[in-house]
């Protein structure tokens, strides 16, 4: 069963889905699997041989496929779950080629030698969603780099996923759980019968519940039942939700005047937008100016050190060196960015003006 499909810059297709079909052998029609990181199926942690040979539990797979070469294999496919029940439903890609998956997964025992997974307590049971990285080829093989059950003690799935250039992941599902472990920032608690639920989690930073600088959980709906099932950003780490609603009260999270306030029937779609909140802070650098005293004549250079203390990451700062004099000056000032992404342009006026792409909580 097909799940999601992504593309990247070169135009390679990643897609994800559910299977029970055994791997392929000598002679025998069966899943093709190529640089797979699990061969087996239901068996995490199992090269070969495999040793179960009639299964009905399913795992996720994703294949990377270059469209390009007509007939080449693909550059890699595999199994991707537990022992238990798991599917894959949908995938996102960055710019490195690292994949992303979520789904739903039954299944105590993934198989990933990976660390800073966003949910510490493992498993909650009943099934839960789950955001897991695959990244670029090492050895013969493309690796888990990244692993997290998202889930409390009832039924939680993840129905759609994207990735930011932080390699931080937007995810939105369902969710039946009271328990859900939501952080601090959340936009509400439970509303029962079912809510969408939306995530921001850092595949990189390790950051986990408790310490939530970055990522956030948050359920979303009213007090029937609510499903996420699509979700968008933009460049500014600003999340867009799409789901279906039974909820009469589920505007009562809003701060904005809805397009359509009120339910009109049993079930409706709805549209939510949910905004990134950083607080920026800037300093000088301890040894700025360098050097100090400064003789004439002399190159000096000041440095500016701007900090987010989150909780979300900040995309597109806007940095402007002003001030600067123009006239009896040997060079044309310049400026850097020497952390994170981003650049400066040339001086206008007496200004310089810098774009910081990104900066991480």
């Amino acid at each position: 069963v097909g799940g999601g499909i992504a593309v990247d810059d070169s135009g390679n297709m990643y897609f994800t889905g559910t299977t029970n079909m055994l791997p392929a052998t000598s002679g025998v029609l069966g899943f093709p699997l190529f640089s797979a990181q699990q061969s087996c199926l239901d068996e995490p942690g199992v090269d070969s041989p495999c040793m179960k040979t009639n299964q009905t539990n399913t795992d996720a797979f994703v294949a990377k496929i270059n469209p390009t070469q007509a007939r080449s294999n693909p550059l890699y496919s595999t199994y991707l779950g537990g022992s238990d029940v798991d599917t894959g439903t949908a995938i996102a890609v960055d710019t490195t080629g690292n994949a992303y998956v979520t789904g739903l997964t039954y299944s105590l025992d993934w198989s990933c030698a990976c660390t800073g997974a966003f949910q510490t307590t493992g498993y909650g049971g009943a099934g839960d969603a789950y955001i897991v990285k695959i990244g670029s080829v090492s050895g013969s093989i493309y690796p888990l780099n990244y692993f997290t059950y998202l889930g409390g003690s009832n039924l939680d799935f993840g129905s759609a996923i994207q990735v930011d250039s932080n390699q931080s992941v937007h995810v939105t599902g369902t969710t039946y759980s009271t328990d859900l472990q939501i952080t601090e920032d959340a936009l509400q608690g439970y509303g029962g019968n079912g809510d969408a639920f939306v995530a921001l989690i850092s595949t990189t930073s390790g950051a986990t519940f408790g310490n939530p600088i970055g990522d956030y959980v948050t359920y979303l709906g009213g007090n029937q039942l609510d499903q996420g099932t699509g979700i968008a950003i933009d460049n500014y780490g600003t999340t867009y939700v799409a789901g279906s609603t039974q909820s009469s009260s589920f505007l009562a999270t809003s701060s904005s005047t809805p397009f359509q306030g009120t339910l009109p029937g049993p079930q409706a779609a709805f549209v939510s937008k949910i905004g990134a909140v950083s607080a920026l802070t800037i300093s000088n650098y301890s040894s700025s100016p360098s050097p100090n005293p400064v003789a004439a004549g002399t190159q000096v250079a000041f440095t500016f050190t701007i900090t987010n203390s989150g909780p979300d990451d900040a995309f597109n700062v806007q940095f402007i060196a002003s001030g600067l004099p123009t006239s009896g000056l040997a060079s044309t000032p310049t400026g850097k960015v020497i952390s994170g992404t981003g650049n400066c342009s040339a001086e206008q006026g007496n200004q310089i003006p810098c774009n910081i792409l990104t900066l991480a909580a």
